[in-house]
């Protein structure tokens, strides 16, 4: 192809002239050279192109393979339904862990960028879909870390599954505290202080209350499930271990109305106090019945009660106390006033009493993100729950990890509002 070019090009520029052969050679050569390099300089556009394209498709594919730096994090709790109140804000918590870490960058494991991203799902309370999702999770989703799962009826048949997949369960659950720290739950962390030894609310709380109110005598009213049973026998044996006496227990359905038959009884045992778990639900309708019957005006909430049961009940009780199982709001702190900025900002609204459960796993997720960096890895679950034991952390929480039983300890913030309405803060340690 090259020389019928140059043959062409010569005939043409030797057309109607005399030339001798040795001028036609000398025409033809120089023709030769110039198409060579002609020849060689598209050759290298080519290649050029070539080479970009190829730098260009290998960009494309890492855009598309931007899978690989991504780390899956389950959610699955109670968003609506019979726990709403508290899986609502722990849902919305979890987001703003999340996108806190997203904004800056996400986790640096060694020497790759990851970001997170939430799969979450809502059990409606129902631990038949608890169990369904957690399960599709797992299978579905390749999550290798699950948070949520905040009641303890989901957690703890939830827990056998994430425990026999080599998942990571991070739960606010109360009743699994009663699992930890053996061999067949080395993969299950408990993220908020529950209710008992050695990190419990009734560990730090009670003996405050009681001091506070200067009681010798109260009645107690837990809920007719699980968790009503551990607050039923561990508040009354907490109460006398601290020199009150427990006149009556009674039990009662969450989702009932009618409470006067229990607290008829309680009304004749003459109790100086009343204490009602576990949320601001439970509290409302109990309490209101309570002061309507005249049964005392010194109230107790137990485990996830809040001072909006003050609000409600202004003017009608004397004394009120409750236990925040995170930290109270209602301060100068800027760690705090920096955090109520941000839910704001991403959610478009104040927050509201219950934000103290917003915090159930928003410092655990930042955790979880620490251990990853420093375990230099983002799926080998049993690399990473070793860098999460005894890790310490300072955030909106502070938190110790305890290596024996996994359990994210920490102190609490206790309330009492008095019949003049002000709220006065006290903190309790535990550890």
């Amino acid at each position: 192809m090259l020389y019928r070019t140059v043959i062409t090009r010569a005939s043409r520029h030797i057309a109607d002239r005399k030339p001798t052969l040795d001028q036609i050679g000398l025409v033809t050569t120089e023709l030769l050279k110039e198409e060579e390099m002609l020849v060689r300089m598209s050759r290298w556009v080519l290649l050029s192109g070539l080479a970009i394209a190829v730098l260009l498709i290998s960009i494309g594919c890492g855009g598309g393979a931007s899978e690989e730096g991504v780390v899956k994090i389950g959610f699955n709790d109670g968003i609506t339904g019979a726990i709403g109140s508290v899986g609502t804000p722990a849902f919305e918590g979890a987001q703003l862990a999340i996108d806190k870490i997203n904004g800056a960058g996400g986790i640096n494991v060694n020497g790759k960028k990851y970001k997170l991203q939430l799969v979450s799902y809502d059990n409606r309370g129902d631990p038949k879909e608890a169990v369904a999702i957690t399960e599709k999770l797992i299978t579905k989703d390749q999550v290798k870390f699950i948070f949520g799962l905040t009641s303890s009826p989901s957690a703890m048949p939830s827990q056998e599954i994430t425990n026999k997949n080599k998942v990571l369960a991070f739960s606010a659950s109360t009743q699994i505290e009663t699992i930890l720290g053996k061999p067949e739950t080395a993969y299950l962390f408990k993220t908020l202080g529950g209710e008992g030894p050695p990190y419990g609310k009734a560990v730090g709380y009670v003996p405050w209350a009681v001091k506070k109110l200067g009681i010798k005598n109260i009645a107690l009213m837990s809920p007719l499930d699980v968790v009503g049973d551990t607050f039923d026998k561990l508040y009354a044996a907490t109460f006398e271990e601290n020199g009150v006496k427990v006149v009556a227990r009674e039990r009662f359905e969450r989702a009932g109305a009618d409470f006067y038959p229990q607290l008829t009884k309680i009304k004749a045992a003459n109790p100086e106090a009343l204490a009602v778990s576990y949320t601001d639900e439970d509290a409302l309708k109990v309490f209101r019945q309570a002061l309507e019957l005249g049964v005392t005006k010194k109230l107790v909430g137990i485990s996830s009660t809040t001072v909006a049961v003050a609000k409600e009940f202004q003017g009608k009780f004397t004394d009120y106390t409750f236990v925040i199982s995170t930290r109270n709001f209602d301060t100068d702190d800027a760690t705090i006033k920096q955090y109520l900025a941000d839910y704001k900002q991403k959610f478009g609204k104040d927050a509201g009493s219950s934000v103290y459960f917003s915090l159930y796993y928003y410092d655990p997720i930042m955790v979880l993100s620490k251990s990853m960096e420093k375990a230099g890895t983002v799926d080998n679950a049993d690399k990473i729950a070793e860098a999460l034991r005894g890790m310490e952390y300072k955030g909106v929480m502070s938190y110790w990890v305890d290596p024996k039983i996994n359990y994210f300890a920490h102190g609490f913030d206790v309330g009492y509002v008095g019949s003049d309405g002000k709220v006065n803060y006290d903190r309790v340690e535990v550890r």
